[in-house]
């Protein structure tokens, strides 16, 4: 029998008992022979072949009809191995040429997984890629001064960095000129029996001031929470000590420029209070999803320092 293969279209010649087998073509295409029918396997129930026409007595040769036997066509040449069909095509890519140029850092952060209840939790192969990056990005966890520096830092916190660096460097100025005239101008003999209580006073009161403004702007640079905490608790307690001082001006009938000055940095104070609680701000400590309790105690615990502070200026003051 002769059969055409599906992947070249070569006719292939395939002997009888083959039929029901699994044959080969020359291109290496594999196929089933089929099976003759029972009707055509049967040779008594195979129709008889008409016999050609007899030729006519005394006719020539060149006039007797010729036999209607099919005459076989040569095989078709089998393609060249560069035209055939790949039996896998690769599958095409999903993704365009160019759509990962534009990417940055910050499209290649981590990403939580989430794991389905009771699955385990695939660990990635030691030096495997995936485990390298896990390995490198706990190593970056802890590194606040570097990333305070590579991260987004809004402009408003650098400048009340800068205030308050500014005031801290103008209070030790203050504090050294003060001690400097207590030595050279002569006190009243009450002030001068207690030099030493006073001074003692004046540098606590001075140094505690340095530390807090220095303390405040080193907190504004740095993307630590505990910073975010810090400024919340150092600034509510300059809100208290701006109005326990107004107060104290008024007792003492200091003025209207020193209660006028007072007035000014008590509203400048609870501006920059405010600020801390914007999202761009809130965003760079982290600190967007920290509980509303944290922010109550940083007040309560910088208005009682304050409130307290305030209240011994305005005992000793009398």
């Amino acid at each position: 029998m002769r059969l055409k293969c599906p992947g070249c279209s070569q006719l292939i010649n395939v002997p009888d008992t083959a039929a029901g087998k699994i044959v080969a073509c020359p291109c290496g295409k594999q196929l089933r022979a089929p099976q003759p029918s029972a009707a055509a396997a049967s040779p008594a129930t195979r129709a008889p072949m008409a016999s050609p026409p007899a030729a006519a007595p005394g006719a020539p040769a060149s006039h007797r009809p010729a036999s209607h036997r099919p005459t076989p066509s040569p095989p078709a040449p089998s393609p060249p191995a560069s035209h055939r069909p790949a039996s896998h095509p690769p599958a095409p890519s999903p993704f365009a040429p160019g759509d990962f140029d534009d990417l940055t850092e910050a499209d290649l952060s981590p990403i939580r997984g989430v794991s389905r209840p009771g699955a385990a939790v695939a660990k990635p192969a030691a030096g495997s890629d995936r485990a390298k990056l896990q390995q490198y990005l706990k190593e970056d966890e802890g590194k606040g001064w570097q990333n305070s520096i590579e991260s987004e830092h809004p402009a408003v916190l650098k400048t009340i960095g800068t205030i308050n660096f500014v005031f801290a460097f103008l209070n030790g100025l203050l504090l050294v000129a003060i001690m400097g005239l207590m030595g050279l101008v002569e006190l009243p003999p009450e002030i001068e029996n207690a030099k030493g209580v006073y001074l003692a006073i004046l540098i606590t009161a001075f140094s505690f001031d340095i530390a807090m403004c220095a303390g405040a702007g080193l907190a504004c640079f740095l993307d630590f929470k505990f910073c975010w905490y810090f400024l919340i608790f150092a600034y509510s307690m300059t809100v208290i000590s701006h109005v326990c001082r107004i107060v104290n001006s008024f007792l003492l009938d200091a003025g209207w420029v020193s209660i006028g000055f007072g007035v000014f940095m008590l509203l400048l104070s609870c501006i920059i209070r405010l600020m801390f609680q914007a999202k761009e701000i809130r965003s760079f400590y982290k600190t967007t999803e920290s509980p509303w309790y944290g922010v109550v105690l940083a007040d309560l615990a910088g208005a009682l320092l304050g409130g307290g502070l305030g209240l011994a200026t305005i005992l000793l003051g009398e």
